[in-house]
């Protein structure tokens, strides 16, 4: 069970260490990132519009973590009828990207989700929460680790705000496919269904991909769980880096839906290395 030897994971590895330099990622100007929202509109509603596919959703009362400049839960507002929603991003001066939603049904938080005391109270469970947060750090090193936090900030913050039936969206990282894998599998608990998704037309070439959640399953002991998820992250170390700690059934199921979102990133870079005049092998 190591998703690290997988003949697609490997072939797609390959492509991208040899190639990676033909798409570097840089939006920083004068020191402030800077958010592209015409592609933040095309992927958000291809995101939507894959994941309603799936369940036929009513959706009155949601949440977007990092959702700043709001692009997605401008498509949701749009999107169903009876609904209300909030948005929490980082500081504009802290580094963060401004809101540019404007809706009476739409609250806006500016808030650095990282705060250890941050929790989020609602007066009404959530029936949808987004968690799309992501680091453009240039330092490698931390800008995984930060990733690593913030998605699992986004769940700290979101899953014990659920509801029976409620819906997760949430932003992974392939960086590292041993966190990816345990990542999905603890989150899978929660849920009685989920679904991986990565656009083919858009960031197709990146490490990062979706994860859908569908009905929710209650849980009791679920801040804990994910608190001592915290503590495990902590420790580079420790095993959720550099084994997958569950069953075989678990990881087959996981490596066969991780392996299609190989393949839209394999079909990707051969398409950039192919409108470079190089040869992918």
């Amino acid at each position: 069970m190591n998703p690290s030897e997988d003949k697609t994971y490997l072939y797609m590895k390959k492509l991208v260490t040899k190639n990676y330099k033909l798409d570097l990622f840089d939006r920083f100007s004068d020191n402030k990132f800077i958010e592209n929202n015409e592609e933040l509109k095309k992927i958000g509603e291809e995101i939507i519009n894959n994941f309603s596919k799936h369940q036929n959703l009513k959706i009155h009362f949601f949440a977007d973590i990092c959702a700043a400049p709001g692009c997605y839960s401008q498509i949701i507002l749009d999107n169903f009828d009876i609904i209300n929603g909030i948005g929490i991003s980082l500081p504009y001066e802290e580094g963060g990207v401004k809101f540019e939603i404007e809706d009476k049904k739409f609250k806006k938080i500016y808030k650095n989700i990282l705060d250890n005391k941050y929790r989020l109270d609602l007066p009404i469970k959530l029936d949808l929460g987004i968690g799309s947060c992501m680091s453009y750090q240039y330092n490698a090193k931390i800008s995984n680790k930060l990733n690593l936090q913030l998605i699992i900030k986004s769940i700290y913050l979101l899953l014990p705000n659920f509801k029976k039936s409620s819906s997760l969206i949430i932003n992974m990282s392939m960086k590292n496919i041993f966190i990816a894998f345990n990542l999905i599998n603890i989150i899978s608990k929660y849920f009685k269904n989920i679904k991986l998704w990565k656009s083919s037309n858009i960031w197709a070439t990146k490490n990062t991909f979706y994860l859908f959640g569908y009905d929710f399953i209650e849980n009791k002991n679920i801040t804990n769980e994910l608190n001592n998820l915290f503590i495990l992250i902590d420790n580079e170390k420790n095993d959720i880096y550099n084994k997958f700690i569950g069953t075989n059934e678990e990881y087959n199921k996981i490596n066969k839906m991780i392996n299609n979102i190989y393949y839209i990133r394999i079909n990707a870079w051969k398409k950039l290395i192919e409108s470079q005049n190089i040869t992918a092998n």
